[in-house]
């Protein structure tokens, strides 16, 4: 049956996400539902919809999945695998034996790195934004997480990092650990991978 825009009540969107629930997984679903929830508010702000009855639509319940975690052998496999690039090893690492996100990963400068403390601080963090000049905006890592820690205690980090260093030209302090340099206008701007 259609139904003008005017017209749609909650009981209209429960419908569909009973029926979604049946073919769709409940992530999926509720996806979909919050953009539904986007649109009546947006469509009720500009009085296409006299109310907005978004409370009376709940997402579907989901059951939160048990977080995962690397074996020991596991780890050892992922650092000895054969990457393509140097970097990607690195990353890898840094991910796995410091437990760094990705964020903190691209924002990590070889300044930040104590060969011979082994340590790494962790006090910047890259998520993709950018100034008005093309340069990178660096943020605090997420939730207040600045950490410096004897990570390259795990000889597996430390030599790898120790390898990239020696092999990249673009090793100061201020260089970042993954890539080189520049700007977003350059050609071989900040955190390209090639």
């Amino acid at each position: 049956k259609n139904v003008r825009m005017s017209e749609i009540k909650h009981s209209h969107i429960n419908r569909l996400k009973e029926d979604l629930i049946k073919t769709e997984t409940p992530a999926a679903v509720n996806n979909l539902i919050k953009n539904i929830k986007t649109f009546i508010r947006w469509a009720n702000s500009l009085d296409y919809l006299q109310v907005d009855f978004t409370s009376k639509i709940p997402l579907v319940k989901t059951v939160k999945g048990k977080r995962g975690f690397l074996e020991p052998e596991e780890m050892q496999a992922l650092t000895n695998v054969k990457w393509h690039d140097i970097r990607t090893r690195a990353a890898v690492c840094l991910g796995m034996w410091a437990g760094m996100r990705w964020g903190e990963v691209r924002a990590l400068q070889w300044g930040d790195i104590d060969f011979e403390k082994n340590t790494i601080n962790i006090q910047r963090n890259f998520v993709d934004d950018w100034d008005k000049d093309g340069n990178p905006i660096f943020k605090a890592p997420k939730a207040g997480s600045n950490r410096k820690w004897p990570y390259l205690v795990f000889p597996e980090l430390k030599n790898v990092l120790l390898q990239l260093y020696n092999e990249t030209p673009f090793n100061s302090a201020d260089d970042l650990v993954l890539v080189n340099v520049g700007n977003r206008s350059d050609k071989q701007y900040l955190l390209k991978q090639y």
